[in-house]
């Protein structure tokens, strides 16, 4: 049940994603409360930029989770048992997206930082450096974006824009140590000499 939901949902489907979520809720109520019901409600919102549902259902996830395994903390049981890694990962995820986006830079950290206990990626590095950054913890910043680096030379390739933006903004900071920028702060610095000159 729950595969067509998803199905749907990596489709970009969010017509077919709500009707699914619907139907699932009005044949099967005891699913509401599912944690991959609510981890897929709280996708399916964060699509429709509806991000304090997102927050709010991805939020139950967590705590759910942080009920059923306490005393340990869910990243924990992560790393031992790596049955729960994806999972773990996704569930902050979910809820870092949301908190991002409602602005809330510090609680997205928190969670970010949780993921990457859970399971650290590329991705879950570039996020992290992308909060930083919004924190003006520039430096910090930086040494996230090239741990991400590390790990992956191709991280950004398919996000051009955010990397010039990303970039930009060290380079606005004077923050020059930063690896997957070197080839955009070469242009920036032959845009600013060529300025100069015409100035001349």
């Amino acid at each position: 049940m729950f595969f067509k939901i998803f199905d749907a949902l990596y489709a970009n489907d969010l017509k077919k994603t709500w009707e699914l979520l619907d139907k699932t809720a009005k044949e099967h109520p005891e699913y509401i409360n599912d944690p991959s019901y609510m981890s897929a409600k709280s996708m399916a919102a964060y699509k429709a930029k509806d991000y304090k549902t997102a927050y709010y259902e991805a939020d139950k996830v967590v705590k759910l989770a942080e009920k059923m395994f306490a005393p340990k903390k869910p990243y924990e049981m992560a790393a031992v048992n790596e049955h729960y890694r994806n999972d773990m990962y996704t569930m902050y995820l979910n809820r870092y997206q949301a908190l991002m986006s409602m602005g809330n830079f510090k609680a997205a950290l928190n969670d970010i930082n949780n993921a990457l206990k859970a399971y650290c990626t590329p991705g879950a590095l570039v996020a992290k450096a992308s909060i930083l950054m919004k924190l003006n913890r520039i430096k910090e910043s930086a040494f996230v974006l090239n741990e991400a680096y590390d790990k992956n030379k191709y991280i950004l390739k398919d996000k051009e824009n955010y990397k010039r933006k990303l970039c930009g903004e060290f380079y606005a900071n004077g923050e020059k140590n930063v690896d997957i920028c070197s080839d955009y702060f070469k242009i920036l610095e032959n845009e600013k000499e060529n300025k100069g000159d015409n100035q001349l």
